[in-house]
């Protein structure tokens, strides 16, 4: 039975992984920053993560550690290197070393593009620090021999108590009845958490490495996106505001185009990725409960 450490456990994107996880046949280790995971050692202690891997031992380490704040980022930079990067230093450096062979699944973001999309893997433009982040933080997994870097975005339904998903504050939004501005010159291609998750467990038994696009095909505005979601579940579109964001005075500048072409992941994994309609009527059912 393999043995899985997921570091950043307790996250979003974790929590709902950790929950998939558990229902397979799989040996299931956590890791976050609190007590509410079976392991919360300091990973910027290089002897301490040493020490704490040698006794897990895990087959496959999945990192979902990300400081996602693109404004605070953009405010501390310094802080977000560390968050981002120098978070999972020692535990790279201990795979090389320790020749455990230890497989390493790395997300990243759809940030580190920007331009006309769909993008190709080779096509990066970091426009703001928290791009240039996760791209240096890629670059480091990249040095490892059984790595494998997902480019990703997601919405649906958080199971965090505190964190809610993009597609959750639409929703919350309007039945709260508060109107809120949704921007369409910003263009993006996520996939639900509910797909997402399922696809990162598949690829734990593939031997596939390097760097892939993950997202839904033919994607939207941000705004149609909003209008998209709020229709499927039936609920008024009233209070849902068109604009830019260029009507508000972010830290960060937000990349226009994140558009994924993810071709390569669907020839390389042999399957065919949802498109972006599809995957808003797949996490219906969830917001309609």
């Amino acid at each position: 039975m393999k043995k899985i450490l997921v570091l950043g456990a307790n996250g979003m994107l974790g929590t709902s992984i950790v929950k998939k996880i558990s229902e397979c046949n799989y040996f299931l280790e956590t890791h976050s920053r609190n007590d509410s995971t079976t392991y919360n050692f300091d990973l910027l202690n290089r002897n301490l993560v040493y020490e704490m891997l040698n006794k897990i031992s895990p087959d496959v380490i999945i990192n979902l550690i990300a400081n996602t704040n693109v404004d605070f980022c953009e405010d501390y930079p310094e802080q977000a290197h560390a968050d981002n990067v120098l978070s999972i230093e020692n535990v790279v450096d201990w795979i090389k070393l320790s020749n455990s062979g230890t497989r390493f699944i790395h997300i990243s973001t759809d940030q580190v593009y920007d331009g006309n999309g769909p993008h190709k893997e080779i096509n990066t433009n970091l426009t703001n620090h928290y791009a240039s982040s996760k791209f240096s933080a890629e670059n480091l997994v990249s040095s490892i021999t059984n790595s494998l870097i997902l480019r990703t975005n997601f919405f649906g339904k958080s199971l965090h108590r505190e964190r809610i998903s993009f597609s959750d504050w639409i929703v919350n939004s309007i039945k709260d009845d508060k109107k809120i501005t949704i921007f369409d010159n910003i263009f993006f291609s996520p996939l639900s958490i509910i797909t997402l998750v399922d696809i990162i467990i598949k690829t734990i038994s593939i031997n596939e490495t390097g760097i892939y696009n993950l997202g839904s095909n033919s994607g939207m505005s941000k705004a149609r996106f909003a209008q998209e979601l709020a229709k499927s579940i039936k609920l008024s579109t009233k209070n849902l505001i068109v604009g830019s964001d260029a009507d508000f005075k972010f830290s960060a500048y937000r990349p226009k185009d994140m558009r994924m072409c993810c071709k390569k992941f669907e020839s390389d994994f042999n399957t065919k990725l949802p498109d972006l309609i599809d995957e808003i009527n797949l996490v219906r059912r969830d917001y309609e409960q």
